[in-house]
């Protein structure tokens, strides 16, 4: 996964100006480095930094629509803060480590609740009843692997060893439940955008996904 922001700390540090220019170097480092040690903790494989900054990369290529870009690039960086593959609140709890820093940097409660209200969307539960935009745009972002091939299947190799103590059989059903709700959402990706660069190719590569491990579960 090459991505094209090579200074990730440059990039934090600014965002953290936008929302309090007078935040320290001292306070933001720490912060910084908060986040980056969860994102370096050792069971990750998929869901580390590198995920993070091609979501970034993904933000920076989208013209045309107007959002909440504070609120979203905070959402990203924090999105996947707390991971562990035995707990099913990850996502809540990215959310308050979020909240937790945001108010260390003085951030106003609607930009906090705006970013924690993102970061539950990765949920990916019920996306196609939500209606704001930067919601939308953060599953889109999120899923924009699965529209570039060789992404995709980097991820799923990734994906696959943080689940390495799981049974290959076990493992094998469960992601195929996962990727078949995907494809039969009405559309992968909510917004026009993303829907129009990727939705043919991610429709593609998950299905052929499937297929591959059917055949492999078969074997077994």
């Amino acid at each position: 996964m090459q991505n094209k922001i090579v200074d990730p700390w440059s990039e934090f540090r600014s965002l953290v100006l936008l929302v309090h220019p007078g935040c320290t170097v001292n306070v933001i480092s720490r912060l910084y480095l908060e986040l980056i040690n969860k994102y370096n903790e050792p069971h990750r494989h998929y869901h580390n930094l590198d995920h993070i900054l091609y979501c970034l990369d993904k933000l920076k290529e989208v013209h045309g629509i107007e959002y909440d870009d504070i609120a979203l690039r905070f959402g990203i960086w924090y999105h996947d803060s707390v991971y562990n593959i035995d707990d099913n609140k990850n996502e809540e709890k990215s959310a308050e480590f979020a909240e937790k820093h945001l108010l260390q940097i003085m951030s106003p409660c609607s930009l906090i609740e705006n970013v924690k209200a993102i970061i539950l969307v990765t949920k990916h539960f019920q996306a196609s009843q939500l209606f704001q935009l930067e919601c939308k745009l953060i599953v889109d972002i999120d899923l924009s692997s699965f529209g570039d091939r060789p992404e995709f299947q980097h991820g799923c190799e990734l994906i696959r060893k943080e689940y390495a103590d799981i049974d290959e059989k076990v493992y094998l059903r469960e992601r195929i439940k996962i990727l078949f709700n995907f494809v039969t959402r009405p559309n992968i990706y909510l917004t026009n955008y993303f829907r129009e660069k990727y939705e043919l190719l991610a429709f593609e590569n998950i299905c052929s996904e499937i297929v591959k491990m059917k055949r492999r579960l078969f074997e077994l």
